[in-house]
Formats: structure tokens, sequence, C-alpha cells
């Protein structure tokens, strides 16, 4: 009976140290390395938001798995008006907030206005670290360029999640 009882106890401990361990080494990570040509300012109340969200984020998807992925990036309440998304490392959308319509569709080559391939751009940076910024252009409703700063997390070796706010020019 007692042995019945250790083994599921010691898993759920293991299972927290990871958590926290993760969580720790990412945090980390995050300050280490990021681009080198993005001066991302920590000083900035929304930069800190934005990761601590994708952080919350990887957090809820490592104890309730993919499937939670959609349900919550779809609810105001949890991405707090960011755009969020999550992707499969072969390009294609798993959970989008801001456009359903893509989940499915490969996004792989989408370049933006300035002619980057951004999600390819997301995926070298995340085959070097688990985590950092990167930044692409889009045009607003007013077709003025706008570029967007994205702050990435691998959360395996096939999905990461990201978050995205407008940087200043």
């Amino acid at each position: 009976m007692k042995k019945q009882l250790i083994t599921p106890m010691i898993s759920v401990i293991i299972f927290l140290f990871m958590i926290s361990s993760l969580k720790t080494q990412n945090y980390t990570v995050a300050r280490k390395y990021q681009r080198s040509d993005l001066q991302i300012n920590r000083e900035d109340s929304a930069v800190a938001k934005v990761e601590k969200l994708v952080e919350e984020a990887a957090e809820m998807i490592a104890y309730h798995g993919r499937e939670v992925i959609q349900e919550k990036f779809s609810d105001l309440n949890f991405t707090q008006g960011y755009d969020m998304f999550a992707l499969d490392m072969d390009g294609y959308v798993i959970a989008f907030s801001k456009n359903e319509n893509l989940i499915g569709q490969n996004i792989l080559n989408s370049i933006d206005p300035k002619g980057g391939y951004y999600i390819n751009s997301y995926i070298n940076l995340l085959s070097e670290q688990d985590m950092g910024w990167s930044q692409y252009h889009k045009y607003s409703n007013a077709d003025e360029n706008k570029p967007i700063r994205v702050f990435l997390m691998k959360i395996d070796d096939d999905l990461f999640i990201g978050c995205e706010i407008y940087a200043e020019k």
C-alpha cells in the first residue's frame, strides 16, 4: 500500500522540480540570449508583461498539454489583448489569437513588407536557443510600416509559442 502512494508522489515531485528548473533556466536564457541587433528595454512594462505571459502559457501547456492552446489563446482574459500564437517547427499554425482561420495552415514562407521571412527567422532563433526576441514588419490600417517585436519560447522540439508587441521605431 505504501509503495502505491510513494510512486505517484515521486512523479509529482519530479514534475514540479522539472517545471521550476525549466522556468529558472528559461528566465536566465531569455536574458542571456537575444538577437544582438534588437535593443529590448526590460524597464518597459509591456515587455515584462509579454515575457511573463509567454512563460505562463508555457507552464499551462506543460501542465495541461497542447489541447488547451487554442482555447486559452482565444481568451482575452488570458492573452490580455496581446496577439499570441503557437506554431510547429515546420511552420504550421497550431493556435493564433487574432486569426483562427490560419489554424492548420503552413505560414513558413510568410514574407513581411521589408522582404523578411519572419517565421523562418523564428525557427532559426529557436534552433539555437530556447527563447528570445525577434522582429518583423507589417502594415497597419494606415499603410504605415510598423515594426513588431515578438517574444518566442520553444515548448519542445516541435512546438513554440510567441507573443507580439509593437516596437518603437
